[in-house]
């Protein structure tokens, strides 16, 4: 399966690099894209999330000049406003609430004119905590490089708790969202301070940051309070991780209305999820592309980091999959109930 879907991919990126962008978006018709980013390329301190590919500046320059040049950029508070959307209408978001957002992308947002939504998560915002798998990863850092009394400490602590230094990676690895505690008990046992790499590195953004781009027309919204993965939590935790933030977000900045942007990936949330925040979610987002989702206000939204390809290049790709989709009936996400 994977071998087919690898030279599916392989054959619609070479057929998308021969049609022209004006005839396969007039084939797609598509009223709406939403585009996505998430950080720079090379930013990150994080030698793991590091490897992600994300634009650089100027890819991102040039991506930004490519959407202004070829689309009508919206705001999304023009979609739950229901204002008539342009021609070619296109909206951009940005997840994760990272630093280099205000350090690296604002200044190139500001020179395009772009005004972006941000999804951010209140537990991370100025710097008061770190993701749980960003934490694993500074413990897996650190144990390459332990002297003999922090070694001997560890497989003390170790043997407490059950685990095995010889097998501590694996075990690192598996760790799940709710087994999170294990790694802040873990980092006090290596003389590690969260607070302290932070202060040194600040990884997301500060309160001022995201109340200057506010002034400045950018939108915000909750991104989760600590982006854990959806599918390893119950139905009640992810109606708490919802609600929760977005409350959080419109009351610590005055927004005046409530967007939320699934952290990952949104395909595992069943429709009883989408009932229960019905009346207190004025918008949320997906990452399924240009499909249209059964669920009325959730949007999807295509992500073109990954690619590697220009944005020109990257739009024509979801454009064609979007044709194929439609074509065998598929082009609607529909949900387990």
């Amino acid at each position: 399966m994977k071998r087919f879907k690898r030279i599916t991919e392989a054959w619609l990126t070479r057929f998308t690099a021969i049609i022209p962008f004006n005839f396969i978006r007039k084939w797609a018709s598509k009223d709406l894209i939403i585009i996505n980013y998430h950080s720079i390329h090379g930013w990150d301190p994080d030698p793991v999330i590091n490897k992600n590919k994300y634009r650089t500046i100027d890819r991102l320059e040039q991506d930004l000049r490519f959407f202004n040049e070829n689309y009508s950029v919206i705001k999304i508070t023009d979609l739950i406003n229901n204002k008539s959307l342009p021609q070619n209408a296109l909206a951009i978001t940005i997840d994760d609430g990272l630093k280099s957002v205000y350090d690296l992308m604002y200044p190139v947002f500001k020179k395009t004119g772009i005004k972006p939504a941000l999804f951010v998560n209140p537990d991370f915002i100025d710097n008061t905590d770190l993701h749980f798998i960003r934490k694993r990863n500074i413990i897996l850092k650190k144990l390459g490089s332990l002297d003999e009394e922090q070694h001997k400490n560890l497989i003390s602590w170790l043997d407490k708790n059950d685990l095995n230094i010889y097998n501590l990676k694996i075990q690192l690895h598996s760790i799940k969202y709710h087994q999170r505690s294990v790694l802040d008990e873990l980092i006090f046992e290596l003389n590690l301070s969260v607070k302290d790499i932070l202060d040194r590195k600040p990884i997301y953004l500060s309160s001022a940051e995201i109340d200057e781009m506010l002034s400045d027309g950018f939108e915000l919204g909750a991104h989760s309070m600590d982006h854990p993965p959806f599918e390893q939590l119950s139905l009640v935790e992810q109606e708490q991780q919802v609600l929760e933030s977005m409350k959080r977000i419109e009351e610590d900045f005055n927004t005046g209305y409530r967007m939320f942007a699934f952290p990952s990936d949104d395909r595992p949330i069943n429709q009883k999820l989408f009932n229960n925040i019905r009346d207190f979610v004025d918008i949320s987002f997906g990452v399924q592309g240009l499909q249209r989702d059964i669920i009325g206000n959730h949007f999807h939204r295509i992500t073109i980091e990954s690619s590697g390809a220009s944005a020109k290049q990257a739009v024509k790709y979801e454009y064609l999959k979007y044709i194929l989709k439609r074509t065998l009936k598929k082009s609607i996400f529909r949900r387990k109930l």
